[in-house]
């Protein structure tokens, strides 16, 4: 059985911008959250993901 890093909803929704390549600031204004709010969320999507970039 794999394992798949289970992702909160405000991670799929800040997913969900950066595919969409949305800039930090924008997506805060958007969500109506900080910029380190944002950028908390971005890392911890790295971590589960397991990436470090946003470039494809």
């Amino acid at each position: 059985m794999s394992q798949h890093p289970r992702l909160t909803p405000r991670e799929v929704e800040v997913l969900r911008l950066i595919g969409r390549a949305m800039p930090d600031g924008e997506m805060a204004l958007c969500l109506r959250i900080s910029r380190a709010t944002v950028a908390t969320h971005v890392q911890h999507l790295h971590q589960k993901i397991g990436t470090n970039t946003r470039q494809g």
